[in-house]
Parts: C-alpha cells; sequence; structure tokens
C-alpha cells in the first residue's frame, strides 16, 4: 500500500472517494475486488492500514508520516553496516563497506591528498572500479553506512564518519563515449526514491561491474 500512502500524504487529507479515483488510475488489476465491494467493506479496510489514519469529524483519511517508510529490495541484513576509508599503497582510495557477514567496496582513483577532500567536500568527481584486494592502508575515516538505492549502474551510501557525513554515489557515465564508473559525494544526504531500488546490493553482480579505471 505504498502508492496509497504517498498518494495521501500529498494531499495530506484524503476523502474516501479520491482514495477510490486512485485505486482504480494505477491498482485497478490488484485493488478492483475492493472497489466493487459494498461500501462499508472498503471503509473497513481502508481503516486498518497501519500507515492511515481516519478523522471520523471530517471523513478523511490522513497519512502518518512518522510510519511511513521507504521500501527497498536489499534484504535488511545488508542495508546497514560500518566503512572504513583508506589510503592504499598505489594512492588509490578503497572504501570498504561490512554489511552482515559481507564485505564489498569501491577503489576510487585520486593523485593528491587535496583529492581526497575534493570528492568528500567539494562534490568532487573521480573513476571508480569495484575493490577487489581488501588490503588495508592508512585509515582515513570509519563509521557507519546506510544503503540507499542499489541498481545496475548507480549505488548510494549515507555515510555517518568521525570526519565525514555525506552521501556517496557511485555511477555508471559515458565518458568520451566509454562508460566507466564516478565516485562523488553531495551535500544532499536524502536517499533518492526507493521506487527505483533493485536491491542489487552485490556490486559484484552488477551488470557493470567488470568496468576499470582507465589509465590515463
Amino acid at each position: 500500500m505504498v502508492r496509497i500512502s504517498r498518494f495521501a500524504s500529498n494531499y495530506h487529507t484524503t476523502p474516501k472517494k479520491k482514495i477510490k479515483q486512485k485505486l482504480y488510475t494505477e491498482d485497478e488489476d490488484k485493488m478492483l475486488a475492493f472497489i466493487t465491494a459494498k461500501p462499508k467493506k472498503l471503509n473497513s479496510w481502508l481503516k486498518q492500514l497501519e500507515d492511515i489514519t481516519y478523522d471520523e469529524d471530517d471523513k478523511v483519511f490522513m497519512a502518518e508520516f512518522d510510519i511511513i517508510e521507504k521500501k527497498y529490495k536489499t534484504p535488511e541484513e545488508y542495508r546497514k553496516g560500518e566503512f572504513k576509508l583508506y589510503r592504499k599503497d598505489n594512492d588509490n582510495l578503497s572504501i570498504l563497506f561490512n554489511l552482515g557477514k559481507e564485505t564489498i567496496g569501491w577503489e576510487i582513483g585520486i593523485e593528491t591528498d587535496e583529492d581526497i577532500f575534493s570528492l568528500f567536500g567539494k562534490s568532487g568527481k573521480y573513476p571508480a572500479q569495484i575493490e577487489t584486494r581488501f588490503r588495508e592502508g592508512k585509515l582515513i575515516d570509519s563509521g557507519k553506512v546506510e544503503l540507499g538505492v542499489q541498481r545496475d549502474g548507480y549505488h548510494e551510501y549515507i555515510l555517518q564518519g568521525n570526519k565525514f557525513d555525506t552521501k556517496f554515489h557511485v555511477r555508471v557515465i559515458p565518458v568520451e563515449d566509454k562508460d566507466m564508473w564516478l565516485a562523488w559525494t553531495g551535500m544532499e544526504t536524502k536517499p533518492v526514491d526507493s521506487d527505483s531500488d533493485e536491491g542489487v546490493w552485490d556490486i559484484t553482480k552488477d551488470k557493470f561491474a567488470k568496468l576499470q579505471i582507465r589509465n590515463n
């Protein structure tokens, strides 16, 4: 019932008639039985939803904003964990995520110490590839991570570190007519709409997993 919850939240309060119309236009195949049922049955069904309340005086349904949550396809045991950011012996960065019993990570190509602060403080974009050697180097930062949208060609991570609190993105972008992974952060830490999530949290299974950092 995410759609009905979002519909109610957009209007703040929603008469039952509008909800019926919404069900017709978006969920006809699944909800037709409720629409064609007796009004009392539909009314009773709407009232039992956890994320919608009913105002008896105004005869409207209202979304419970604290209850409505984003829905992700990534299993809960892999959605939160810890991260560590290292400077590797080849001078690149390595960001590792410990999620449940699994470890995944990205290698980010940089050249100087200033690039670290450009990446995490000024939204600079840097080439990246999936980490294949989980070797520690000089620890730059560590903390908690929460996964946002995970889909082929795009992965987002909300970082709460000792130094950096930010949203870390890695995305496939065509550069000079060739696809490559680019990593960057942004001031906005709110995840993008979870509707676009495909649950591809295991980045080694991303269809672009073999893309490598290009050598100049």
